[in-house]
Parts: structure tokens; C-alpha cells; sequence
């Protein structure tokens, strides 16, 4: 599952700079117009994580998976094809449906994978796949651009193709999940959304927001300080410290104190806050790298494990789902908001001031009442 979900990814990060390029570059499109294209694609996926857990609960996740996986690859392929603005925004849509729907799924039975015992490991190696997807895609994508379009969307094709296959291969031996009709009665909250995920999806909504933030303005700040040129390694040292910290983190996890992983992610993050604002040489902004990479995976690994852990194996969908929503709204509306902050304070002034949001967050963690703790520690367990 953990191969599948970083094809599926690829799919993904390889477009992330250069759909851009073939839109305007081929088909001719207003530089305007670009931002609808990305931002359509986040909404998509957005919104598609929403009926996720009542379709996996008809059906199954697996039937769900091997019937979506399959379309991933024709509406890769069918970018071939795109010859017009209106195209290519139907294209993005349905990449987005499609991304949300898989990513959302795969996520969930990656943690049913495994024993409950192993789930913090399996969740972390799952996520540091993804990662490294996010290191390699961007490069990867410009290099399959200079051979032209068509070796870009055919590769993207095959990414989705190879999933499909792993997940076919797979199905039958993940263990059988229980599938339920939900109550045409039940409100909103119990058909769509996960209750007992909000608590922790809540906390990653403050990571996200730094890493969404990061992610969006990286080229802009690398090229005031002039290291532009190392922005590819700033995202492989990213996916180095995710790597790195795995092993801890699923002794942490799997020995129930994930909560402690949560405090040393945000006091990590916060350190690579201040590295990064104090970028002037390689070392220092590739160092922020690691350390972002390092603190953001301990963050997401066990605040994601908290999340599934308080629900049935039934709701692990809706669960994931929900707890993903957090990262969908931490990235869209950390990059809007940063972009409007831009026009009274520079940018790395704001960087700075991101230091806080992990800090914060660390602090909340260091508050909650030990009486709440241990309560919600035996619901890991």
C-alpha cells in the first residue's frame, strides 16, 4: 500500500510546477488564469473527501480503490488531449475528485495493514513515502517536460497504472473490513465526519499552515537570499529528516506516548523556523530543511495515529478524511493569508513570525490537564 500511495503522489508532484508551464506555454493560457487551475484542483480534493467513508461503508474501501485507481490513469492520460482552457479545468476537477477519493482511502488501509501494536511505524513509513515523492516529483516533472508534453502526462499515466496494478495485487491480502449501511437519519457530523478526529486534526491544522506557507513562498525567499539553486535540495534534506526520524517514531507511537512525539515535532519545527528566517548560507537553509522534514513528519505521523486510533476500523475513512481536511484548509489558507500579511510586513519578517505557530502549539500540548491526558492516552491504546 505504502508503493501505491507514492505513485499515487507522483501523479501529483510532478505537475506541481509544471502544469503551470503547459498551460501557458501550449495552450496559450493567461498567467491570470493559472491560479484557478491550482486552486479548483485543492478544492476538488477537498471536497471529495467528504462522501469517502459513506462510499467505503457501501462498498467497501477496496472495491472503492481498485474502482478509482483505474480512472486516475485515464484522466492522466487524457491531458494529452487537453486543448483549451475549459478542458483542462475539467481535467484538474477530476484529478482533484479522484486524488481526494485515493489518498484518502490508501492512508486508511495502510494503518489496517498492520497489528495495532505496529500502526505508528506503518503510518510513518507510509507518510516519509510521500515525502520523498514530494522531493523527487518536482524535478522529475521538469525534466519529463523537456522531452516534451506528451512524455510529462504519459508518465503521469503510468504512475496512476502502476498503482492500479499494486492495488489489484494487494487487495486480497488485506484483512476483510466490515461494511455497514449509514442511517439516512443520521445528521451530518455521523455520514461525513469523524467527531473524535477533530481534536487532533484541529493541532495539525496549525502545522499545516507553516508548512503550507513554506511550501508556497519557498522560491520567493530562497531567491532574496539568493539560494535559489538549492530549493531541489531543500526538499530532499525535507524528505531526508522525515526518514531519519522514523525509527523513533514508531518506538514513540507504538509505545503509546504519542503525544510526546507531538511536543518534540512542534519544538523541532519551532527551531526550524528560526534557521530558516536566519538563512544567509546553504548549510543553514538546507539545516531548516531537514529540521522542518524532521519536526512536520513527527507532527503529522502521530497526530494522524491519534486520529484513527479513537474509532472503529469502520471509520477509519472518515476518520482520515477529516483529519486531511486539516491539511487541505491549513495549506489554502496559510498561502492566502501570508500572501495578504505581504502587503504590510516582509517576507521574512513573517517567516519569522511563524516560529510562533509551532511554539503555540507546543505549548497547548505542554497545558492540556494531565487528567485529560491520560484519558485520552487509553484511547490510543
Amino acid at each position: 500500500m505504502t508503493m501505491a500511495g507514492f505513485f499515487v503522489s507522483m501523479t501529483f508532484t510532478v505537475l506541481i510546477p509544471t502544469l503551470p508551464l503547459f498551460a501557458v506555454r501550449t495552450l496559450h493560457i493567461a498567467d491570470s488564469r493559472i491560479g484557478l487551475l491550482l486552486g479548483l484542483f485543492t478544492f476538488s480534493v477537498f471536497i471529495a473527501r467528504l462522501p469517502v467513508d459513506h462510499l467505503s461503508r457501501r462498498t467497501g474501501p477496496h472495491r472503492l480503490l481498485v474502482a478509482s485507481t483505474p480512472l486516475l490513469t485515464v484522466t492522466a492520460l487524457s491531458h494529452l488531449f487537453a486543448s483549451s482552457f475549459a478542458g483542462l479545468l475539467v481535467l484538474r476537477i477530476a484529478h482533484g475528485l479522484l486524488y481526494g477519493v485515493i489518498t484518502t482511502v490508501m492512508t486508511a488501509l495502510a494503518a489496517l495493514s498492520v497489528e495495532k501494536s505496529k500502526r505508528g511505524s506503518a503510518i510513518g513509513t507510509y507518510n516519509a513515502f510521500q515525502a520523498f515523492s514530494m522531493a523527487i516529483g518536482p524535478a522529475l516533472g521538469e525534466l519529463l517536460l523537456s522531452f516534451g508534453a506528451g512524455c510529462l502526462f504519459a508518465s503521469c499515466a503510468f504512475f496512476a497504472l502502476c498503482s492500479t496494478v499494486l492495488s489489484v495485487i494487494i487487495r486480497n491480502r488485506m484483512p476483510a473490513i466490515e461494511t455497514a449501511s449509514v442511517d439516512s437519519s443520521s445528521g451530518f457530523a455521523s455520514r461525513w465526519v469523524e467527531t473524535k478526529a477533530i481534536p487532533p486534526a484541529l493541532m495539525m491544522l496549525l502545522f499545516a499552515v507553516v508548512f503550507g506557507c513554506v511550501l508556497s513562498y519557498l522560491s520567493i525567499f530562497a531567491q532574496e537570499r539568493q539560494l535559489f539553486g538549492w530549493t531541489g535540495l531543500f526538499f530532499a534534506c525535507y524528505a531526508a529528516g522525515i526518514f531519519a526520524v522514523r525509527p523513533l517514531l514508531g518506538r514513540l507511537i507504538d509505545g503509546g506516548r504519542s503525544r510526546l512525539a507531538v511536543r518534540i515535532g512542534a519544538a523541532v519545527m519551532t527551531i526550524s523556523m528560526i534557521l530558516f528566517f536566519a538563512s544567509h548560507a546553504p548549510f543553514v537553509f538546507l539545516s531548516s530543511g531537514f529540521l522542518l522534514g524532521a519536526g512536520y513528519g513527527m507532527c503529522l505521523t502521530a497526530l494522524q495515529h491519534v486520529a484513527i486510533s479513537r474509532v472503529a476500523p469502520q471509520r477509519y475513512p472518515a476518520a482520515t478524511g477529516t483529519f486531511f481536511w486539516s491539511l487541505d484548509i491549513g495549506f489554502s489558507f496559510g498561502s492566502v493569508a501570508f500572501g495578504a500579511l505581504l502587503v504590510w510586513f516582509s517576507l521574512a519578517t513573517l517567516f519569522m513570525g511563524l516560529a510562533i505557530v509551532p511554539a503555540l502549539a507546543l505549548l497547548i500540548m505542554l497545558w492540556i490537564p494531565p487528567c485529560r491526558r491520560k484519558r485520552r492516552e487509553s484511547d490510543e491504546a
